[in-house]
């Protein structure tokens, strides 16, 4: 079961290094009082190969259900940590 979660977490991860959400529907009001934050996850290495977009689709799809927009992610060259905002 904690293998599961792990596995859920760095999904979620990489659904937002790769897909961004686009915020063209948002107005200018909207964007300027969102709040943005630096998340910084590290994994181990190895942990992040393999993700197909299908699957980085069902994770961004539910992390939308809870409101989580990643607007830009990031991974280091190794893809040991990512980084979101």
């Amino acid at each position: 079961m904690k293998r599961l979660m792990m596995s859920i977490a760095l999904l979620s991860v990489m659904a937002a290094a790769v897909a961004q959400v686009p915020t063209t529907h948002m107005t200018a009001a909207r964007k300027a009082s969102m709040h943005r934050f630096l998340i910084e996850r590290t994994f181990p290495a190895g942990a992040l190969a393999g993700l197909d977009a299908e699957t980085k689709a069902k994770v961004n799809a539910n992390n939308a259900t809870v409101g989580v927009h990643w607007l830009q992610s990031y991974a280091n060259a190794d893809k040991t940590k990512t980084y979101c905002i």
